[in-house]
């Protein structure tokens, strides 16, 4: 019976959350005996089902429009990402954990945070974030495109009784909170590259973030130092690249493990244009780091070489440094959300 009350106080603080309108709102809740809720979130004219503890935050015309990067997502292993996998990708989740460090040192002295991470996947993020928060009062808001992963998540948050913490199905350029609502919203590892409106993604993040709130993410970068020592390298590959760097998107290939390949369109951000995003929607950028800039990336390989870990450790020291926060294959950035335009 308690775990029955936690579960209904999670879903009605979700619920607390949404930007739907008084008077035509209200939650379903059904509690089924293997505890897993089921149910729907009326939203105005929208009806929000709720599935085995997953609730869908959007309508199936944004569905839709995401059709194949989601099944893409969807035939992929749950949790691909794990450091456990590669040296490349432990050495990018310990950029990652600094990032979540330097969020925690911002916000140490405020409580009952509220938190949302955007493209979430099986919760890496916020697995990290309750470890380093520290900090039962706060709640954790997960969402993703694709409901596999998420799965994976709600196992994870069953098993270890995590029920300050709430995955749902969810797009990135439509997020149906209230404005002003979180403290922290993540972008980690993807979720701001493969949208078509990345615009009006920053756009929804300042929207939704208190002022004061940080924004922690990553993002493609088009001129990552790897690429351009590829490019010296091969002519061809030199004349392809400034073509295709007049586009504002291109389409990578995601190979699944059934053998069957996904082109998704993908947008490579520049440093300008990141400034200028983060200007508009009335952010301060005070912290950036290159991810894979000294160290290529590889993440066909599985153990760094003894010159390699050597690349990885001086990233790691200087990855923040100068112009080489803006050379990486990957971009992390902290901004704060100022009161006035900065």
């Amino acid at each position: 019976m308690q775990l029955e009350t936690t579960k209904r106080k999670i879903f009605e603080q979700l619920f607390s959350l949404l930007n739907c309108p008084e008077g035509k709102s209200r939650i379903y809740l059904h509690i089924k005996p293997n505890k897993l809720v089921s149910g729907a979130i009326l939203c105005g004219d929208y009806t929000f089902p709720i599935k085995h503890d997953i609730p869908v935050l959007i309508p199936p015309s944004a569905r839709n429009k995401y059709h194949k990067l989601r099944a893409a997502y969807e035939s992929l292993e749950p949790s691909p990402w794990r450091a456990t996998k590669s040296d490349w990708i432990k050495h990018m989740r310990e950029i990652h954990l600094e990032g979540i460090r330097r969020v925690y040192n911002l916000l140490k002295n405020r409580k009952k945070l509220i938190v949302l991470a955007l493209g979430c996947g099986w919760g890496w993020e916020i697995w990290a974030m309750k470890k380093i928060f520290r900090d039962n009062s706060s709640f954790f808001i997960g969402i993703d495109l694709a409901r596999k992963p998420l799965m994976v998540a709600n196992y994870i948050r069953n098993r270890n009784n995590y029920y300050d913490v709430l995955f749902s199905v969810g797009n990135v350029e439509a997020l149906p909170f209230k404005d002003q609502t979180f403290d922290v919203v993540t972008a980690i590892f993807g979720a701001l590259d493969h949208i078509k409106n990345f615009e009006k993604a920053f756009m929804e993040v300042s929207r939704i973030l208190k002022p004061g709130g940080v924004f922690l993410f990553t993002v493609l970068n088009k001129f990552s130092l790897d690429w351009i020592f590829k490019v010296i390298k091969n002519p061809r590959l030199f004349i392809k690249t400034i073509k295709k760097s007049r586009e504002k998107f291109v389409r990578i290939t995601i190979p699944t493990p059934k053998g069957k390949a996904y082109r998704i369109l993908t947008h490579f951000y520049h440093r300008w244009e990141l400034l200028k995003l983060l200007n508009m929607n009335n952010f301060k950028l005070i912290f950036a780091k290159s991810i894979f800039s000294i160290l290529p990336a590889n993440f066909k390989k599985r153990k760094l070489s003894k010159m390699e870990k050597i690349l990885s450790y001086i990233e790691k020291k200087i990855g923040s440094k100068m112009i080489i926060k803006w050379l990486g294959r990957y971009i992390l950035a902290i901004a704060i959300k100022t009161t006035k335009p900065p």
